[in-house]
C-alpha cells in the first residue's frame, strides 16, 4: 500500500510537472518498467476514472480511519470509493 501510494502520487507531480519537465514523466515511466510489482500496482488504482486521485485520496483517509493494513483490503476501500464516488469500478 505504501509503495502504490508513493508512485501514484509520485506520477501525478510527473504528469502535472510534464509540460515544464518532460524528463522528470520520463525517467519516472522508465523506472517504474524495472521496479517491482508492489510499485506498478497503482496503475490501475482508479484506471479511466477522471477523478482517479480522489478516489485514491478518499481511500487512504478511509483506510487509515479503519486501520486496514493489507493490500487486498485496500483494493475493497478503493472499490468502494470508486463506486461511491463515480460509479461501479
Amino acid at each position: 500500500m505504501v509503495e502504490g501510494l508513493a508512485q501514484f502520487y509520485t506520477q501525478a507531480i510527473c504528469d502535472h510537472l510534464a509540460p515544464r519537465i518532460p524528463e522528470a514523466k520520463v525517467a519516472f515511466d522508465r523506472l517504474l518498467t524495472l521496479q517491482a510489482p508492489a510499485y506498478q500496482a497503482h496503475q490501475d488504482w482508479a484506471k479511466g476514472k477522471p477523478n482517479a486521485g480522489e478516489i485514491v485520496r478518499v481511500s487512504m483517509i478511509q483506510a487509515r480511519a479503519t486501520r486496514v493494513t493489507y493490500y487486498p483490503q485496500f483494493q475493497g476501500v478503493m472499490d468502494a470509493q470508486a463506486r461511491q464516488l463515480s460509479g461501479p469500478v
